[in-house]
């Protein structure tokens, strides 16, 4: 009797209807970008001479740290005339959307194209650790859409968010190449000490190469890196076909994202959750095999699938919050999705955070922040570390029409551009990624029961 009345309440919680979900909120939007010159003759000379183009220059990358958002410009074409900005964060997300002209990060000079291989060539990502340093993803191609060159060899560089200066610049070796390479995302990985601050002389990254199907770590401590490989990071030839915002095209991309999850007090590992973009699978790894350059290729058994998205399940970025929520974009559903990693990664589990076809046309990258308004915000003329809060972790999605811009024309009229931003906690509140979130009965693992 009593397992009757305990499986009849769970199937009533379980098909208990959902209260309207909340929407991620638009934050910035621009029709066209545009950036803080020194001087509107400086503008009009960019202009003028071809340095800037405003139908050939779109964001791509964003990451949020203290008071700035991060914003990256790939020279998709020429005529961007800065790769990496940023924006003031505003204090209240819901306020009017807004669409602030770009600062050149660090500077102008870092910025100029065709200005060498020490100053910026193609930036494409941006992660913030907790350290308060930005890690720059800079791929060293060019006109990657017209006829791609490799102006200079693939380089993460790492500046200090506090001084805005360079601390660190690794070109990636020979060895981590292959003919065609071509790197777009960074994922750092920062332990954190008994005292919970963080290790920073211990980081790793995780380098993913889109277009040969592998990852290089790098470990700063030691500063060299290793590539790993394996088949879980090639494109599914069943996948490679796109239809998004009437656009069909097909891109067989492999290892797009690292999300990394909570770190194991028992183990001090951590699992990394990653994908190919040209696929709907997601995969695991434990950190600690890749982060061991002897055998991050000789133990592939370590390397799980763990499901799939189903049809139209291609994903660009992903990202986990602190509770091990992964949130990823769906680039031909115009949604973001999110799983909740305590549960199986199937169809049931599998929650929905927002479809909308007008603001979501090709959500291109994602973040988690790191709660609050931590790290270096700006006072007077200096900036300075800002006391750590208990703030809520917020999700910010970029999305960008890429397909138009790479495969047709933008409307210059509307808006093209957009970051939403949304709390982690009503993200989730509405859906089967919630921690409350009671799952059908029939569809429960095994062990699951058993523990009731």
């Amino acid at each position: 009797m009593r397992d009757k009345v305990l499986t009849l309440a769970l199937l009533t919680l379980a098909v208990l209807p959902f209260a309207a979900p909340a929407q991620l909120k638009e934050v910035f939007r621009w029709k066209q970008m545009d950036f803080t010159y020194p001087t509107n003759e400086d503008r009009t000379r960019a202009m003028q001479t071809g340095a800037f183009h405003q139908d050939k220059t779109l964001p791509l990358g964003l990451e949020v740290y203290g008071d700035r958002v991060f914003i990256t410009l790939p020279r998709w074409k020429t005529g961007s005339p800065a790769t990496l900005a940023y924006v003031q964060r505003p204090t209240n997300i819901n306020a009017p959307p807004s669409s602030p002209l770009l600062t050149p990060y660090p500077s102008w000079e870092w910025n100029r194209e065709n200005s060498g291989c020490d100053a910026f060539t193609s930036v494409f990502r941006a992660m913030a650790d907790s350290c308060g340093r930005l890690w720059v993803m800079d791929a060293g191609k060019s006109n990657v859409v017209v006829n791609p060159q490799q102006l200079c060899p693939p380089q993460v560089l790492v500046f200090d968010l506090k001084t805005d200066t360079l601390v660190r610049r690794f070109r990636f070796p020979e060895a981590d190449l292959k003919d065609g390479s071509f790197f777009t995302n960074v994922a750092v990985d920062v332990r954190n000490d008994r005292n919970g601050k963080p290790i920073c002389d211990e980081a790793y990254a995780y380098m993913s190469d889109v277009w040969r199907s592998g990852m290089v770590v790098y470990s700063w401590k030691h500063d060299k890196s290793w590539r790993v490989n394996h088949d879980f990071f090639l494109p599914d030839p069943l996948n490679c076909k796109y239809t998004v915002g009437g656009y069909t095209f097909h891109w067989s991309d492999g290892l797009f994202t690292v999300a990394m999850g909570p770190v194991d007090s028992a183990t001090n590992d951590r699992m990394l959750y990653f994908h190919a973009m040209s696929s709907d699978k997601e995969f695991s790894v434990p950190a600690s095999t890749v982060r061991n350059s002897s055998l991050a290729n000789t133990y592939p058994d370590t390397f799980k699938l763990l499901g799939t998205r189903g049809q139209n399940g291609h994903s660009s970025a992903s990202d986990m919050d602190k509770d091990g929520i992964l949130f990823y974009n769906l680039v031909t559903r115009n949604a973001v999705g999110c799983w909740n990693s305590k549960f199986p990664y199937r169809a049931p589990y599998l929650g929905e955070v927002e479809s909308n076809s007008e603001t979501l046309i090709f959500p291109n990258d994602l973040k988690v922040d790191q709660g609050g308004m931590d790290g270096f915000i700006q006072t007077g003329s200096q900036r300075r570390r800002q006391a750590t809060t208990q703030g809520k972790q917020h999700l910010w999605v970029l999305s960008n029409k890429l397909q138009a811009f790479l495969y047709g024309e933008l409307d210059k009229n509307d808006y093209n551009f957009r970051i939403l931003a949304l709390p982690v906690e009503d993200a989730i509140k509405d859906n089967a990624c919630h921690p409350d979130f009671i799952p059908s009965v029939d569809d429960l693992p095994a062990r699951f029961g058993c523990d009731l």
